[in-house]
């Protein structure tokens, strides 16, 4: 199931410094995964279309916490199986209209067919193995 979605971006100096080639920015984000549950990380690198992010640029913490580290921003969402713990901060900070419009409806549509794909692939293949 779709866990969590963010639509990721920076400004100024740090924009530019990601801009260049080679360079990356690790964001910790504070999801409070169970250590056994079946994470992805995709990222939205083009209108409709989405890639996972190489496991080897995500890494979960021992607090369920998760770093992933980019090499450019956009929107992204994490997957996870029916295992994760989903709590709602009433209190947390919202994110400011910055007068940007995006079609979240088609990216939601894109995305969920995305994540039904992927599990259905990684749970045939765990059945394999």
């Amino acid at each position: 199931m779709v866990r969590d979605v963010f639509d990721v971006s920076i400004y100024g100096v740090y924009q530019d410094y990601l801009a260049e080639d080679g360079n990356t920015i690790t964001i910790r984000f504070e999801l409070k995964l169970q250590p056994d549950a079946l994470l992805l990380v995709l990222h939205n690198y083009s209108g409709s279309e989405w890639e996972a992010i190489d496991d080897s640029r995500v890494v979960r913490n021992a607090d369920g916490s998760v770093d992933v580290t980019f090499d450019s921003l956009s929107p992204i969402v994490f997957v996870v199986d029916g295992g994760a713990v989903v709590e709602i901060d009433p209190n947390a900070p919202t994110s400011p209209q910055t007068g940007e419009t995006t079609s979240y409806g088609a990216m939601a549509a894109s995305l969920v067919f995305l994540a039904a794909v992927v599990l259905i692939a990684l749970r045939r293949k765990h059945a394999a193995d």
